[in-house]
């Protein structure tokens, strides 16, 4: 009610009023690799040894850049770089558009990546109701 605490509407993050949020290196470094890694990223949990940073700071930063929609998180395994992941979705509804399925090798072909990777992407669009499997096809979320 004093206006002592600010809290940043992009992030939910809270700072003194007045004090100058400072540039955080690790964050650049992490935005850096994210961007880097695309959508084949190391495990949230391996994060810290592939940025060589303590597993506390990153997972710190994580979570800011999580709440900033910098990264995305897929499932509790997999967090990707928010523009590869936006590239992905636009990708899939033009595909979706064009075809009305989307079937394994063309997902393959789309996201670029290892099985390890494509499936929980594919997954987390049927769970964001983006898709839905019907076989072994991936069709838009309302069609049948």
């Amino acid at each position: 009610a004093r206006g002592a605490i600010v809290v940043e509407t992009a992030t939910g993050l809270a700072r003194l009023a007045g004090a100058v949020p400072v540039a955080d290196p690790l964050e650049a470094t992490l935005r850096a690799r994210f961007v880097a890694w695309g959508l084949a990223p190391p495990r949230p949990a391996d994060v810290a040894a592939a940025v060589d940073a303590p597993a506390a700071a990153v997972r710190t930063v994580m979570t800011r850049l999580l709440a900033a929609r910098a990264l995305v998180k897929v499932n509790p395994d997999m967090v990707v770089d928010a523009a590869a992941y936006d590239a992905l979705k636009a990708a899939l509804l033009a595909l979706l558009a064009a075809r009305g399925e989307v079937t394994t090798d063309a997902w393959k072909q789309l996201t670029g990546v290892s099985r390890k990777h494509s499936i929980p992407l594919a997954e987390h669009f049927d769970a964001a109701h983006v898709t839905r499997r019907v076989g072994e096809v991936r069709r838009p979320w309302g069609a049948r």
